[in-house]
């Protein structure tokens, strides 16, 4: 009786241990996705900056690619124990890059290369750019939280990683 109990205690804390390892590989999918399209916005805003109009197409397609990918990478994860708070959450903010990408950035692109932007441009410019950051505050805050969720359920810490 004395092995059978301690049988089920093992069978208990290794299946406890799988489930954390699953959580976690779970959670650095998203994560190491959502990095990939932040490394692109990176390169974007670099080539934005130097206003070279051809380094800019070739970062909007290669950040449409990366966000494609990450949308199909996210959508094919299952749930995991039934929930799928972490995978909407990212989806959302994923289809919102997206969006950002094929609208707002165009606009963006058209006022930076603008050959002699006025005081007008300057300030849509920071109209876009404001408005960007206010739409994707709550889908970051919803993502951060359920993250938060699945590393309190599955008992993992979770790290921040320095931006690059």
């Amino acid at each position: 009786m004395k092995y059978l109990l301690l049988i089920c205690l093992s069978l208990f804390i290794s299946c406890d241990f799988l489930n954390q390892k699953n959580a976690v590989k779970y959670n650095d999918i998203i994560i190491n996705s959502q990095a990939a399209i932040a490394n692109r916005f990176m390169k974007i805003g670099n080539a934005f900056a130097i206003r070279d109009s051809l380094q800019i197409y070739r970062c909007k397609d290669a950040l449409n690619n990366t966000i494609d990918s990450a949308l199909t990478v996210v959508e094919e994860l299952s749930s995991l124990d039934g929930s799928t708070e972490l995978k909407d959450a990212a989806l959302r903010l994923f289809k919102y890059y997206k969006s950002i990408n094929q609208t707002k950035y165009q606009e963006i692109i058209s006022i930076i290369l603008l050959p002699f932007p006025t005081e007008d441009d300057a300030e849509r410019l920071s109209v876009l750019k404001a408005g960007i950051a206010a739409e994707e505050e709550p889908l970051d805050a919803e993502l951060v939280l359920a993250q938060k969720h699945l590393s309190e359920k599955y008992g993992f810490r979770v790290e921040k990683r320095d931006s690059q």
